[in-house]
């Protein structure tokens, strides 16, 4: 299992409890080097992570990290199928990503599924002579929806899908998915392990309105009771250490405010993921939610 230690928060406001003015350099650079400390082997970017790209090319520049860090970003979400040279614009965003952040990319994944065909599959071709020419690794994809996952399972040069999956989150649960999650080849990176901070019931969380109706007392009555059985209380244990447990996850990509909330989470790895029995037991408890809730693309 690999940990990603995800950065749309150091380059832009993000999430829905965490502190919504973005940290200074400093912050950032002490949260990259207690990543380092703990032993995290991979920083998750984007295009469109603001100055996310940017700030780690600085971090990298001023210390050691070349090398010990390794980077996955996403190519901007802006590049689709209305470009009207698609090679040259592709070319030219990796390179500007690449030039951003000061060292090859170890993992690009285009950051909307739609890319992967768009322009007449000119995108993903300039991608793929890219990663043939040593330009990038590895190549994949970012997800969606369960619908997108089940296409890219069945695209040979996907190498890693990465899908946002969650403690309530039920749909992956299916015995279809289970088997074919079973019998993957490409890499699979689960993100949003927090819902956005929201399951964390931080001060300030508040949650958001969807075009569909859910029970947040409901919600927030079985974390809190589930928490109190399984880890002391402890909502981030509770939601890591679940990601964790899928069987079918390669990594997980989770982010952090600052260098004592990335403590929390790596104690809950040394907790160790939950075994099959407790996952079951969970699944079992947790509340019925709509799928708009689980797509912080769907939030009013």
């Amino acid at each position: 299992m690999d940990y990603v230690l995800g950065t749309a928060n150091l380059g832009l406001p993000y999430g829905q409890a965490l502190v919504r003015e973005l940290p200074d350099e400093s912050r950032v650079g002490a949260i990259l080097d207690a990543a380092r400390a703990h032993g995290i082997g991979w920083l998750d970017t984007a295009a469109a992570y603001g100055q996310a790209e940017a700030r780690i090319g600085r971090y990298l520049a001023r210390t050691t990290g070349v090398g010990q860090l390794r980077i996955s970003t996403k190519l901007s979400p802006a590049l689709d199928g209305k470009l009207e040279n698609a090679e040259q614009s592709v070319s030219a965003a990796v390179v500007a990503s690449a030039e951003l952040l000061g060292t090859p990319l170890d993992q690009l994944l285009v950051h909307r599924w739609t890319q992967y065909r768009a322009s007449q599959g000119r995108i993903w071709s300039t991608l793929r002579t890219l990663r043939t020419d040593g330009h990038i690794l590895r190549l994949g994809a970012s997800m969606q929806s369960p619908d997108e996952v089940r296409d890219a399972l069945a695209a040979p040069d996907v190498e890693t899908i990465q899908l946002a999956c969650n403690l309530l989150d039920w749909r992956y649960d299916t015995p279809d998915f289970a088997s074919r999650l079973a019998s993957r080849s490409a890499r699979i990176e689960v993100r949003s392990v927090f819902l956005q901070g929201l399951l964390t019931l931080s001060d300030g969380v508040r949650f958001p309105r969807t075009t569909q109706h859910y029970d947040e007392e409901a919600i927030r009555r079985f974390l809190i009771e589930a928490a109190g059985e399984l880890t002391g209380g402890n909502l981030v244990a509770l939601c890591f250490r679940y990601a964790t447990g899928l069987p079918w996850a390669d990594a997980v990509v989770f982010g952090v405010d600052s260098p004592r909330q990335l403590d929390e989470v790596m104690a809950a790895v040394q907790a160790g993921p939950f075994p099959a029995d407790v996952m079951a037991w969970l699944r079992a408890r947790r509340p019925n939610v709509p799928a708009a809730l689980l797509d912080p693309a769907q939030w009013l």
